[in-house]
């Protein structure tokens, strides 16, 4: 349930003539803003049992080669366990096979190990829209890392861990899943 009337605020403003430096209302609206989106963030706590602390960064690992990595260190609570991964940590290998003139979608995951794995590849789609969409949920007591969508116009299939990710013809997104918004920087400044 999110809070939020405006008529009150007013109201309480008017009523606190012997808080004129304190805006009632506008506090409270603060307030009830941070309340909310704390409970948001304990509703994704309690769903995955897993979330990034720090983001990744995801890239091609070299020019002309077939890995993903993150060129930044990132982090996540999986199961109530820490796991770190330091900068330039390689993803695991693509496999499948993507025809032309189609798109799929790769996400790589890590468990409380530390260990990383690439789902396999979405079903063949026309657009790197229903590629995204094809995307399997996150499995049990893992943490979505981000994800790769390519789109093949190269003129002939492009192999998972064979063909270069960016080969003339091949186009890559690459999606950092966001770490967890923690928010208490968004608490209200009471001083």
């Amino acid at each position: 349930m999110t809070i939020v009337q405006t008529d009150l605020v007013a109201a309480l403003n008017r009523e606190s003539p012997t808080l004129a430096r304190l805006p009632l209302g506008d506090f409270l609206t603060s307030l009830i803003t941070t309340i909310n989106a704390l409970r948001a963030d304990v509703v994704t706590l309690k769903t995955t049992n897993a979330y990034l602390t720090t983001a990744p960064t995801l890239a091609i690992k070299a020019a002309s080669g077939v890995l993903v990595k993150s060129t930044g260190a990132f982090a996540a609570m999986i199961s109530g366990v820490a796991v770190a991964k330091s900068a330039a940590t390689d993803m695991a290998a693509l496999a499948g096979t993507l025809a032309t003139a189609k798109s799929a979608a790769w996400a790589f995951e890590m468990d409380a190990a530390g260990t990383l794995t690439t789902l396999a590849k979405t079903a063949d789609v026309a657009t790197a829209d229903l590629a995204v969409a094809a995307l399997a949920a996150v499995s049990a007591n893992k943490v979505r890392v981000g994800y790769i969508v390519v789109t093949n116009t190269s003129g002939s299939n492009f192999v998972g861990g064979t063909t270069a990710l960016d080969a003339t013809g091949i186009a890559v997104t690459y999606v950092n899943t966001a770490a967890l918004a923690l928010t208490a920087a968004a608490l209200p400044d009471l001083a």
